[in-house]
């Protein structure tokens, strides 16, 4: 709604759209996202298989290349941005779980 990339704040856009991805992820599964490096939290979700690997890869890319962006400069590439927010949407609108995963 603040249309924060076209403001040029692209590092806070991601700041935001990142913190929204995370906090949804401790809501639904506990993991304490917000106060882990991205490395730290891959590793944790991955060691408690919190999503299936094709999800947790996905949730790889969207936060490194965030992370790109928000800590070493990086510009977001055409199209970055829109794609940024269809990957957050469609990962907070899916089942946090794979029906087979055990927690």
């Amino acid at each position: 709604a603040e249309n924060l990339p076209a403001r040029g704040q692209v590092k806070e856009f991601f700041l935001r759209l990142t913190g929204i991805v995370r906090n949804y992820i401790e809501d639904t599964t506990g993991i304490r996202a917000p106060e882990q490096t991205t490395e730290e939290f891959l590793r944790d979700v991955r060691s408690r298989a919190t999503f299936p690997p094709e999800r947790s890869a996905r949730l790889a890319e969207f936060l490194v290349a965030a992370d790109m962006i928000k800590y070493a400069g990086q510009q977001p590439g055409p199209g970055q941005i829109e794609d940024s927010i269809t990957r957050a949407r469609e990962f907070v609108a899916s089942p946090t779980t794979d029906p087979g995963s055990i927690h």
